[in-house]
């Protein structure tokens, strides 16, 4: 059960961050960072069981049932990923895109 939860709350939290990006209205550069840092929410929140496993007897990974890729655990590789995914979107402007260019009509 707690990964059924764990996945319709990002699920959910997900539409909450696509309404904040692409419906909100007004369009405003503050809805874009909000939703960031809610992203990164979500993904500390595996790095912080992942840092914290030892202490409490945690598995990232089932033994026999997941598969190790470039030395490391499969959910560490696609974290790594996603992280780097994440703040490479941050650091990275769009060229040429300003809160104008999204608040006109086509």
């Amino acid at each position: 059960m707690h990964l059924v939860w764990l996945l319709g709350f990002m699920g959910l939290s997900g539409l909450v961050n696509l309404w904040l990006v692409w419906f909100r209205r007004p369009f405003d550069v503050a809805n874009l960072r909000l939703s960031a840092a809610w992203q990164c929410c979500n993904l500390g929140g595996f790095w912080i069981a992942y840092v914290l496993e030892p202490r409490y007897g945690g598995v990232i990974a089932v033994p026999g049932e997941h598969a190790h890729v470039l030395g490391m655990d499969e959910n560490v590789l696609v974290f790594l990923v996603a992280v780097g995914r994440d703040v490479g979107g941050a650091r990275r402007p769009v060229r040429g895109a300003t809160c104008d260019a999204l608040t006109s009509r086509y």
